[in-house]
């Protein structure tokens, strides 16, 4: 049976005009109708909010990435993502998901423009500070795209490789990987690191699952487990946030590797799944003891005889 939901949000947003919705909004804690896009950048936990506090990391995290494109761009912004990830620009994409008789800029009072333009102070600027962002170009080397037909297996894998999907009734909100009480996603051989999956639940699920895959950068599968095998079911509730981490030794060989992270139930809802959501690596051993992949961590034992 098909699961639906009201959020609270589009029950109060059915219920009341645009004005008094928007008097109503908690600014203690964040919501869509208040900086939801720069809170979103932020990377700060619901439970760590604090009004005023969020600008800063989201402009952090608008000046780490490869592309920073806006609506007001946007054909021109999708030929430039083509144009760094190597993709055919000539390629088209669909009009989707688009909000019918949407209220226009002009047909709103001016104390409702203006209660808008407080309450999303911060995404404001926000967006100035992503138009002054240097336009990067491609790092992939040019090539012929006459017939080309955008195949993502063309693609070089770091591009290529990351998917998401899902229902998102529990969703991904970040994952870190680091060596162990380190901020470093560049790990010692062999040291002790974490993966972190911080997450939210908008349902009620009482057979909850985590996963994670760790592929090296020809996509190979070196190392993949989940909260069921490791522990047992998660019970979870609506409107809760939490966290998952896995700890292991980094025993695989010197190299870049790739985090996939999914949340599913027991029996395979996908709520939201990530390939490659992330890249970590691992550094050379100070002193030589294997090829390949992975440590196994031999152990050597010898005996000799008398002739």
């Amino acid at each position: 049976m098909e699961h639906k939901r009201v959020l609270p949000e589009i029950a109060r947003a059915r219920d009341l005009d645009l004005h008094a919705l928007l008097t109503q909004c908690d600014l203690s804690r964040p919501n869509v109708w208040s900086n939801w896009q720069t809170f979103a950048l932020s990377g700060i936990k619901q439970s760590a909010f604090v009004p005023g506090a969020i600008l800063e990391p989201a402009k952090s995290t608008l000046a780490r990435l490869d592309f920073v494109g806006s609506y007001e761009s946007l054909q021109a912004d999708v030929r430039r993502l083509s144009e760094i990830c190597g993709w055919n620009s000539a390629i088209p994409f669909p009009t989707a998901n688009v909000t019918p008789r949407r209220q226009a800029r002009r047909d709103l009072n001016p104390e409702t423009l203006a209660l808008i333009q407080d309450l999303n102070r911060d995404d404001l600027n926000l967006y100035e500070y992503a138009r002054t962002l240097p336009r990067k170009t491609s790092p992939w080397p040019a090539r012929a795209t006459q017939g080309h037909e955008g195949s993502l297996s063309d693609l070089p894998s770091t591009v290529c490789a990351r998917r998401e999907r899902g229902t998102k009734d529990i969703f991904i909100r970040d994952l870190t990987v680091r060596e162990a009480n380190l901020a470093s996603d560049v790990i010692a051989h062999g040291a002790g690191m974490e993966i972190q999956i911080d997450g939210e639940s908008t349902i009620a699920c009482a057979d909850f699952v985590a996963g994670i895959r760790i592929s090296d950068s020809l996509g190979f599968e070196v190392y993949g487990t989940n909260t069921l095998l490791l522990g047992g079911l998660i019970v979870l509730q609506p409107a809760q946030n939490f966290s998952i981490t896995f700890s292991f030794s980094a025993t695989l060989g010197a190299g870049k590797y790739y985090v996939t992270v999914a949340f599913h139930s027991q029996d395979d809802r996908r709520f939201h799944w990530i390939d490659n959501h992330s890249v970590f690596e691992i550094l050379p051993e100070s002193t030589r003891t294997f090829s390949g992949g992975v440590n196994l961590q031999a152990q050597l034992r010898t005996s000799f005889e008398d002739a």
